[in-house]
């Protein structure tokens, strides 16, 4: 199995997004981080990922298939 790890540019970050919404509805019971009435889980850090030094977003998939990762 070939594990590869990308860091998430422009163009890939509504993947990184959709990927987000699942693990905060996973934790949305835990954290009563409710649904918006746009459908989305809140997550106000999401663009600083893209827009702050010393924060960096990655994609970990392997043969095509995206997993969220979070580090603890």
């Amino acid at each position: 199995m070939d594990i590869m790890l990308e860091k998430v540019q422009a163009d890939k970050k509504d993947i990184l997004f959709r990927l987000l919404q699942y693990s905060l509805y996973e934790e949305s019971s835990n954290d009563q981080n409710d649904i918006g009435e746009d459908a989305l889980f809140k997550y106000p850090w999401f663009e600083h990922y893209f827009t702050e030094e010393g924060r960096e977003a990655y994609l970990i998939y392997n043969s095509s298939r995206y997993r969220l990762i979070e580090r603890e």
